[in-house]
């Protein structure tokens, strides 16, 4: 771009220019425009600094530093991630260092924030630093994400006042004595989204917010969009108890399976769910197909059924598990099934493209193929069946990299904005 035509563009038009390109998610782009001109510099910042992710002391440090050069550009910052890797060069910085509460103390336009720290921290007092800093965004905060944080305050909760999304994984909180603190609400906050794991559905907060007697801080009364975990034990009394709440409300629904026992059958109930449009059913038993399906189809009113099975040999009995999802009384408008991309290679390439309409693998390799020829088995015109191929370690990184399904197939407006 020469200065002539630079010149020529009103700054009202450039502007429009970068706000186009931040709806894309075209930061390069953005970063390239900063540096044509001075005058395009205020109108990047904005873009710029409103999501960072720090996966490191080094750029914790160099945030800081910015933020104290140009108080300004801390204004724009919307969201912050903090992210801990065991096999860092500095390990447990967002404990240790108070530089985590410092930048806290000066984003006071933050909405959404996400601390996950390494697997190994072998702290057992939450820094009263970094509790000072949560309690102070913690109000105007819409989403929170707490991975592998240990001896949370449970003051917190009191200052989720505007909080529409959560979650918390394999998090633990201060001893039970303190549980005192928390102050009983007559008028609770309500959560659109959570996501929590197994291991917490014991626990008492986890009590406490399923249980609208006892007039906590938080209700999922009015829950869009659920992930949890089963218990491996098999005891899903609390998760029944959840969706009991959520019955006119949840629109879609993740369950990880985990480490459930193939010979049980289905334990969690779904006939009263007359919201729900979208079910992902992860990690399943590949033995208990039958048995999900039948969960499946007790749904009023379900349009998209996502499959993840825990086993690559799916082939057996396949073809009738599909006739049945896709059956009369069946309200089932898609379903996607998600394989191992190597397992697909070597098995019955015949089988599996008569099984969709359309299949498409992942960007990174590019292929797409829409079959022409359907077998009988394949839903009628107004059902479609999916395959998506996925690497192994995609699939693991996903379930490391702090991300549920939900967000691959969950695309309703307040699912985007309340959720980062």
């Amino acid at each position: 771009m020469t200065e002539e035509i630079e010149e020529r563009l009103p700054l009202e038009l450039k502007a429009l220019i970068v706000a186009e390109l931040a709806a894309r998610g075209d930061r390069a782009s953005i970063v390239a425009f900063s540096l044509t001109q001075r005058a395009m510099v205020n109108l990047c910042q904005k873009y710029l600094f409103q999501d960072i992710e720090l996966a490191s002391f080094a750029l914790v440090r160099r945030l800081l530093l910015i933020l104290r050069e140009s108080p300004t550009l801390a204004q724009h910052i919307r969201a912050l991630h903090f992210f801990e890797h065991t096999g860092g060069d500095t390990k447990w910085w967002i404990y240790a260092d108070g530089n985590v509460s410092d930048i806290l103390a000066v984003v006071p336009n933050l909405l959404h924030l996400a601390l996950v720290t390494a697997f190994d921290i072998p702290h057992d007092k939450f820094p009263p630093a970094l509790a000072e800093g949560l309690h102070g965004v913690l109000p105007s905060l819409r989403t929170l994400r707490l991975i592998n944080v240990h001896r949370v305050p449970v003051s917190l909760f009191n200052r989720m006042k505007s909080i529409r999304g959560l979650r918390i994984s394999y998090t633990t909180f201060a001893p039970p004595e303190d549980w005192a603190q928390i102050r009983a609400s007559t008028a609770p906050t309500q959560l659109a989204h959570l996501h929590v794991d197994e291991t917490l559905l014991s626990g008492t907060w986890f009590e406490r917010l399923i249980d609208p007697s006892s007039r906590f801080p938080l209700s999922v009364r009015g829950l869009h969009t659920l992930c949890i975990e089963c218990p491996h034990d098999g005891r899903t009394d609390q998760v029944d108890r959840l969706l009991s709440n959520a019955a006119d409300t949840l629109h879609a629904l993740e369950i990880n399976m985990g480490q459930c026992y193939e010979i049980e059958p289905p334990f969690v109930t779904l006939e009263r769910m007359r919201a729900l449009k979208v079910l992902i059913l992860s990690d399943i038993p590949y033995v208990a197909r039958d048995n999900w399906a039948r969960v499946a189809l007790s749904v009023p009113s379900l349009d998209h059924l996502v499959i993840h099975f825990d086993e690559s040999d799916w082939s057996r009995g396949i073809t009738e598990m599909f006739s049945r999802l896709f059956g009369p009384n069946s309200t089932l408008k898609l379903v996607t099934v998600h394989l191992d991309y190597d397992s697909y290679l070597e098995g019955d390439y015949q089988l599996k493209d008569a099984l969709c309409k359309h299949y498409h693998s992942p960007a990174y390799d590019g292929r797409k193929v829409v079959v022409a020829e359907v077998s009988d088995v394949v839903p009628p015109v107004d059902g479609c069946c999916r395959i998506l191929l996925y690497k192994e370690r995609e699939y693991e990184g996903r379930m490391a990299g702090w991300d549920s399904l939900l967000s691959r197939y969950v695309s309703s407006a307040s699912y985007a904005r309340d959720i980062v």
